[in-house]
């Protein structure tokens, strides 16, 4: 009788004890969860728009006060063009980031079309051409003429560069109002239900 009770005795406690670590588990996890999709939200519309705002700093500040301070445009034009690549690459890693987070949320290759991500890619390929063609370009056309200010506007590497210099401008501008549309989807967007608030949603549905 004694060992009967003992091996009762054991197996509730071993039972009960299964039940409580199960259950720790499916929280912790279903807290993972709940922290996870806000975190990658968040991390979404922090890259881009760091990435616009970094535009508009660029353009109201970095440009502005580089011709206000340099000697000459010439040295200007050398600082706005090395600045310029610096938010090129800030730019890339925003979107990478933006995309993967997009990806994480959405758990499906879907993700790809959705708007403010198509956005987003489109904005990281029109950054690639302006880094890898526009400003590579314009650099070998500087390092011919010697001095830009000095060219006359008849000469063709001067009227090549300044054309160039238009395209890397409207190339931004274009940036930054696809960035703009993009953070306003990304901010309407809703947020995907935790696995408490599905299982509440199905329970809901079944009782109805």
């Amino acid at each position: 009788m004694d060992r009967e009770r003992h091996t009762r005795h054991i197996f509730c406690r071993d039972r009960f004890g299964i039940d409580i670590a199960f259950d720790f588990r499916y929280r912790s996890r279903s807290l993972d969860g709940d922290l996870m999709i806000p975190m990658l939200r968040f991390a979404k519309v922090l890259a881009l728009g760091a990435w616009i705002g970094a535009i508009i700093y660029f353009a109201a500040v970095v440009t502005q006060g580089a011709f206000a301070v340099s000697p000459n445009r010439d040295q200007a034009g050398l600082l706005v063009g090395f600045t310029l690549g610096g938010l090129h690459l800030m730019g890339l890693i925003a979107a990478l980031v933006f995309v993967l987070a997009s990806l994480a949320i959405g758990k499906s290759l879907r993700t790809f079309i959705e708007p403010a991500v198509l956005l987003v890619i489109l904005m990281a390929g029109v950054t690639i051409v302006s880094q890898g063609y526009v400003i590579p370009r314009m650099n070998l056309l500087r390092a011919q003429m010697g001095s830009v200010e000095a060219t006359p506007a008849s000469d063709p590497r001067r009227a090549q560069f300044d054309r160039l210099h238009t395209a890397s401008v409207d190339i931004e501008g274009g940036i930054l109002v696809a960035g703009l549309i993009a953070l306003f989807l990304a901010l309407r967007e809703k947020p995907a239900q935790s696995g408490n608030e599905q299982s509440v949603s199905a329970k809901r549905a079944v009782s109805s």
